[in-house]
């Protein structure tokens, strides 16, 4: 069984990598709905449907990451879908586009001192995974 070390993650926005993120995650959520018919006697079928993907990326704000964070303000404030590519190591990924659904930035003058930057997204039609 294979394993891989965290610090071989990254995310990568259109084709530039998206500046300090430490924390990214992707989820695919495939809950059996019950498939009910009139007059049954007994607990519902259940079946798969559309697979839901969303996920989400944390990080240090950078303000000057023009091709990375501001890529994914851009989507959210405009709409519009981004290409994302979320690498588990140097070649593998998985890819699609999403809506970026939410984003943070988060100014704390306690603790660390450290504006912090953070979204979420959701994807918006297949996802590819590259084993390569």
């Amino acid at each position: 069984m294979a394993t891989f070390c965290a610090k071989s993650g990254k995310m990568v926005a259109g084709t530039h990598t998206i500046a300090e993120l430490n924390n990214i995650t992707l989820t695919f959520d495939n809950a059996p709905t019950p498939t009910p018919k009139f007059l049954d006697t007994y607990l519902a079928k259940k079946h798969c449907g559309f697979v839901d993907v969303k996920g989400s990326g944390k990080g240090s704000w950078d303000m000057t990451d023009t091709l990375g964070q501001k890529v994914i303000h851009d989507a959210n404030v405009g709409g519009t879908t981004v290409a994302l590519k979320f690498y588990i190591d140097a070649t593998k990924n998985y890819s699609f586009n999403a809506f970026i659904t939410t984003q943070n930035i988060v100014l704390d003058a306690s603790g660390n001192n450290v504006a912090t930057f953070d979204f979420n997204f959701e994807a918006d039609g297949a996802v590819t995974l590259t084993l390569a």
